[in-house]
């Protein structure tokens, strides 16, 4: 458990370097020692020695036999400002600093071409901006990112074998493609360090994706939060276990509250904070976090997406479309919202069609995306060109008598579903009813025995067994998604043709009515968040124009 925390800040000023340090108790803030220095920029490495020195008289304990411990890996204290600046700028993670961080230990290279921790810092840096930063050419940029990322590895483990980080980084890098070798990377940079905090956060992503370890993944977290108490992403990164991987929205939320409370500029808990009360099924709340984090990094794309989705389903078109307006990288897949609501679902299609044809796509729009390639294809009564996407997507593979393996569906089960609707609508329904039930079976696999919980598949079930002509439990499933909070792409269930044999039913008009009446909360609430100025009043000339855009329209 850390006891003591050490605290300062670093101004240059002409040639000088001003630096204030403090040391205060972790459990009381109590402060212990304080002092200031101002010296020549040259001295940059005698002031960390003061520091450390100082800092050691404090607390009287003898370090290293009584010497101040230093680690320079450089002798050039210009390239170690640098460097110690690109840190800084990489703690915010938001992509607008990450990619001024990436030119900071570029620059710290080309100052020492031999400074080994600036080329495992690169690395992080540039496989950071490849995946969060979605471009229209994400895919060949993401394999250019993990190729530079090996050769930069390389380098830093040829200048010291004995790296933890560097370890610990290519164990991020196998992370992509090889869980049992980025396991084993991860585990020699913690025996190499064993205080290494990131090393612990990063074995802990690694043992998240086998669901039967997801409990040991928690315990590695735990590690991390100890050794280094004050680092928000470690909350952040359990929240997210505790969402995805166990539907514990509750704590998610309290986890996501308090580091929002504590950092309130910190946009990763900003976002995931977003994210928490979307599921939740409060909206306005979700747009008011979302808002906050967007303002912070207009790069990140998941943010904006989510913004749009959020803006669409609580009816605000317009709000949806300026937001998706203002991208510094402008993609189709941000306009699939408004094609949704407009009811153009051959539109939609198209833009879900080239989105995972490019690469573009993520897992906020897939959902949607789905969904309007079955709209779409009962439109047209073409179900072929769906089929095959969803084929691959869902991983489904059928033996000689048409029986269906499905891979777990730790994600979603809207893929298989969505299959299973097209082989239906095609005309092969022994297979669509084999792979219903299959779905069925591994969503109560998932959800109870891996412990995932239910939430992620209460519409997905609806859905199935709506298709499967089973009313009466599509109608009970309905109504627990309903009045669970949240439901994926719960704006639609009304059109989607699945329902249609149940939709002159009392208990799905009763449901709907549900729906209605949530989103007119939502929408009341978040006027009365732009009323008070949390939430940035959307407006332009064009508003009353795109006021009347509503519901999306059904194929049936």
């Amino acid at each position: 458990m850390v006891a003591h925390v050490l605290e300062g800040s670093v101004r240059k000023v002409g040639n000088h370097l001003q630096v204030t340090a403090q040391l205060e108790r972790a459990d009381s803030g109590n402060r212990i020692w304080s002092e200031s220095y101002d010296r020549e920029l040259g001295d940059v490495f005698r002031i960390q020695d003061e520091i450390a020195g100082a800092v050691v008289k404090a607390l009287r304990v003898s370090l290293l036999g009584g010497a101040a411990p230093r680690s320079l890996n450089t002798q050039s204290s210009e390239a170690y400002l640098v460097f110690l600046q690109g840190r800084a700028k990489m703690a915010t993670q938001r992509l607008t600093d990450t990619q001024l961080a990436a030119n900071d230990f570029a620059r710290a290279l080309k100052l020492d071409p031999n400074y080994g921790p600036a080329y495992v810092e690169l690395t992080t840096a540039k496989l950071q901006l490849a995946e969060f930063e979605i471009t229209a050419n994400r895919p060949a940029a993401f394999g250019l990112a993990i190729d530079e990322g090996k050769l930069l590895i390389e380098r830093a483990l040829a200048l010291n074998p004995e790296d933890a980080q560097a370890y610990i980084e290519r164990g991020y890098l196998r992370a992509f493609s090889d869980l049992e070798g980025a396991e084993q990377d991860y585990r020699r940079g913690i025996e190499l360090n064993p205080n290494s905090a990131r090393g612990y956060d990063g074995l802990a992503s690694v043992l998240y994706e086998d669901p039967g370890r997801r409990d040991e993944a928690l315990v590695m977290l735990a590690r991390a939060k100890r050794l280094d108490p004050l680092e928000p992403k470690y909350d952040v990164l359990k929240a997210i276990f505790l969402q995805f991987g166990r539907g514990n929205l509750r704590d998610a939320d309290t986890l996501l509250t308090g580091v929002v409370a504590r950092y309130p500029l910190y946009q990763p808990g900003l976002m995931r904070l977003s994210d928490v009360r979307r599921f939740e099924g409060n909206y306005a709340d979700a747009v008011m976090y979302g808002e906050q984090a967007l303002k912070l990094d207009p790069l990140s794309d998941w943010t904006r997406r989510e913004l749009i989705q959020n803006y669409a389903d609580i009816g605000d078109a317009l709000a949806a479309r300026q937001v998706a307006d203002e991208a510094p990288h402008r993609l189709p897949i941000q306009r699939l919202q408004l094609s949704i609501v407009a009811g153009d679902w051959s539109q939609a299609a198209a833009i879900a069609y080239a989105s995972f044809a490019d690469g573009t796509m993520t897992p906020v729009s897939e959902p949607y995306a789905v969904f309007a390639l079955r709209m779409d294809a009962h439109l047209r009564h073409d179900f072929s060109r769906p089929r095959a996407v969803l084929e691959r997507m869902c991983g489904v593979s059928w033996n000689a008598a048409g029986v269906p393996s499905l891979p777990s569906q730790m994600g979603f089960g809207y893929a298989s579903v969505a299959l299973a609707d097209m082989l239906l609508g095609s005309g092969d329904r022994d297979r669509a009813i084999r792979l219903l039930k299959a779905s069925l079976a591994d969503m109560d696999y998932v959800a109870h025995t891996l412990r995932r919980g239910e939430v992620w598949y209460l519409i997905d079930r609806a859905t199935a067994l709506a298709l499967l002509d089973d009313r009466k439990a599509a109608l009970a499933a309905v109504k627990k998604a309903v009045n669970g909070g949240y439901a994926s792409t719960w704006s639609l269930i009304d059109v989607d043709p699945a329902f249609d044999r149940v939709r002159a039913a009392p208990e799905f008009q009763n449901q709907m009515a549900a729906i209605k009446a949530k989103r007119l909360h939502e929408q009341q609430q978040l006027e009365r968040m732009r009323a008070e100025g949390r939430v940035p009043i959307r407006n332009s000339p064009s508003r009353a124009a795109h006021a009347g855009a509503g519901a999306p329209v059904s194929p049936s």
